[in-house]
């Protein structure tokens, strides 16, 4: 092969097939659709739900899904989309995922939740965090704690995406379960 064939067909190559790997685009991360905050779940997945103000949805609500929430592409978790570039453009926006409110805060303590936040800067999607929270009990009353893989965030009860971040999307892939068993969750977002 000669060196013109070989350029050409670099970039018949990159034009044609670009995947956001070759397009100097991070890794997001786990790869299989079991994952919780697996990289499908923005590559292949439809969001269940899509905001672009203000939100606060509960999957226990009449006529929603409930904890039947999945996908092929983001097995066992509900997955939001909040468009940045509306009501939200340039503002600090506060988002949360976990299990419904519906679920009485009680012993025996045993809710769990993971909302994993991937960011569309406009070329890349990026995992902005992946928010891992457990309620434990403190005595007689149950106790929420957190933790983040973007320890930015840390101590927030969520996620902050401030307008310095110049982020246009938000996926969110949300699971919560009780005892082990998955439960509806709620996700809901507001201006700082």
């Amino acid at each position: 092969m000669t060196r013109a064939s070989l350029a050409l067909l670099v970039a018949f190559t990159t034009a044609c097939g670009e995947t956001e790997r070759d397009q100097g685009c991070p890794s997001l991360g786990a790869a299989g659709a079991s994952a919780l905050g697996a990289a499908t779940c923005v590559t292949g997945a439809t969001p269940d739900s899509t905001f672009s103000n203000t939100f606060n949805a509960d999957t226990s609500a009449a006529g929603s899904v409930g904890a039947n929430y999945g996908q092929p592409a983001c097995a066992d978790q509900y997955v939001v989309e909040v468009d940045l570039t509306q009501e939200f453009q340039g503002k600090d926006v506060f988002i949360a995922g976990l299990w419904s409110a519906a679920i009485p805060n009680q012993l025996p303590c045993d809710e769990q939740a993971t909302m994993t936040a991937f960011a569309f800067d406009g070329k890349c999607w990026r995992r902005f965090d992946q928010v891992h929270s457990t309620d434990t009990a403190e005595g007689s009353v149950c106790a929420t704690t957190q933790s983040h893989t973007n320890k930015s965030q840390a101590d927030l009860g969520g996620i902050k995406v401030t307008s310095a971040d110049h982020f246009q999307r938000i996926r969110l892939a949300i699971n919560a379960t009780q005892a082990d068993v998955k439960v509806a969750v709620t996700v809901f977002g507001h201006v700082l």
